[in-house]
C-alpha cells in the first residue's frame, strides 16, 4: 500500500498509514463487507478508501497552511490602495524621508571629495547606495498604490486614476532620482572596456531630485 501510495506522489508517515489500515479493516468487519479470508490481503477497495483518506487529509492540510499564510498575508499587508495617513504609510514615508536627509549631505559631499574605488570593488558607501536606490524603486511602486488627496481635499481611491496623476505627474523625476544610472553605465562600460573603470560620480547628483 504504500508503494502504491509513493507511486501516486503522495508521501504518507508509515505509522499513520498502518492506523489508516486498520482502521478501514475494522470498518469493512463491522459492515459485514464480504473479503478475503487472509488477514494480511488487502482488497482493492480497502486501497482506494485508504488512499481517499489518505489524500483528504493531505488536501485539508494543504488548505488549512494556504488560509493561515493568506490570514498572516492579510495580517502584515494593508489593504489596496493603501491610506496615505495609515501607520504602515506614515512610517514608510518617514523612512524614505531620513534616506533623504542622508543623501542631501552624503551626495555633495561624495561630488567634492570622494574618488571612485579601484574596478571590482565596493565600499560600505556603495552597497549603502544600492540599499537606498532599492527602497526609493520600492517607494515609486508603492505610489502607483497609495490613495492621494486631489485638490477639493477628496481622497482618491481608483487605483488607475491614481497611477494616470502620478505619470503625468512626479513619476519621471522620481525615476530619475531613484534608479543608478551611474551604477548601470560604470557596469556596462567595464564590461565593454574590459574592467576599465569610470568616474560617473556626478551623476549622483540627478538623486537630488529626489529632494
Amino acid at each position: 500500500v504504500e508503494f502504491l501510495l509513493q507511486r501516486l506522489g503522495v508521501e504518507v508517515d508509515r505509522t499513520e498509514l498502518q492506523k489508516l489500515i486498520r482502521d478501514q479493516s475494522s470498518r469493512n468487519a463491522a459492515e459485514n463487507i464480504e473479503g478475503p479470508a487472509e488477514k494480511d490481503l488487502f482488497t482493492f477497495e480497502m486501497f482506494m478508501a485508504v488512499a481517499y483518506q489518505v489524500l483528504s487529509s493531505k488536501t485539508s492540510s494543504i488548505e488549512d497552511s494556504s488560509e493561515s499564510v493568506l490570514s498572516k498575508l492579510r495580517w502584515m499587508l494593508p489593504s489596496l490602495p493603501l491610506n496615505p495617513d495609515s501607520k504602515f504609510k506614515q512610517t514608510w514615508d518617514l523612512l524614505c524621508l531620513l534616506l533623504l536627509v542622508y543623501c542631501s549631505f552624503y551626495v555633495p559631499f561624495n561630488l567634492a571629495f570622494d574618488t571612485a574605488p579601484p574596478a571590482g570593488t565596493y565600499r560600505i558607501t556603495d552597497i549603502l547606495d544600492i540599499v537606498i536606490n532599492t527602497i526609493f524603486m520600492i517607494d515609486i511602486a508603492l505610489t502607483f498604490l497609495t490613495a492621494y488627496y486631489d485638490t477639493q481635499g477628496f481622497l482618491v481611491k481608483d487605483l488607475r486614476t491614481i497611477a494616470e496623476t502620478y505619470c503625468r505627474g512626479w513619476l519621471l523625476p522620481d525615476i530619475a532620482g531613484s534608479f543608478p544610472f551611474d551604477t548601470v553605465i560604470a557596469a556596462a562600460v567595464r564590461a565593454h572596456n574590459e574592467g576599465q573603470s569610470v568616474d560617473l560620480s556626478a551623476m549622483k547628483a540627478v538623486r537630488m531630485l529626489k529632494l
